[in-house]
């Protein structure tokens, strides 16, 4: 069973009568409401990453303020936010800090030679030196695991 359409005449008729739904609008952009915020925290702490820098490491965590630094405040485009990393100076500033909260135990002496024995084989140079390196640090993280 087909059901016949209204005729142009009939249309105008429904539609003056029924009212419709109205065209939802798009949402405001997401950064509008966030405008008087800020400048209300600009006013307070001061414009610019001269605040930022004190409260970095609070702000984003110890292992992302290792490797930044906020250097320059800028509006996102199209979404996406700058990645700010840290010079070389202060990075190996920050690198040396860290090492020197950390530092590692030596291993005992069985499980040194054990490794030497290891990598007797391999060339001298750098990469031997990594591997050392890092064969020291699973050593040490295996007997810290087993210690628990």
């Amino acid at each position: 069973m087909s059901r016949q359409l209204p005729s142009a005449e009939d249309a105008l008729r429904i539609l003056a009568v029924k009212r419709t739904r109205r065209t939802p609008r798009p949402a405001p952009p997401v950064g509008r409401p966030l405008q008087s915020l800020i400048k209300q925290l600009d006013a307070k702490f001061g414009a610019g990453t001269g605040p930022l820098v004190g409260r970095w490491r609070e702000i984003v965590g110890e292992t992302l303020a290792a490797h930044t630094e906020p250097s320059k405040l800028s509006k996102p485009r199209a979404g996406v936010g700058a990645v700010i990393r840290r010079s070389p100076a202060v990075r190996s500033a920050a690198q040396a800090a860290l090492a020197r909260r950390r530092r590692a135990q030596p291993l005992d002496a069985a499980a040194e030679a054990e490794l030497q024995a290891g990598l007797a084989a391999a060339e001298d140079g750098k990469l031997k030196a990594a591997l050392l390196r890092l064969g020291r640090e699973v050593l040490r993280r295996q007997g810290s695991a087993a210690n628990r």
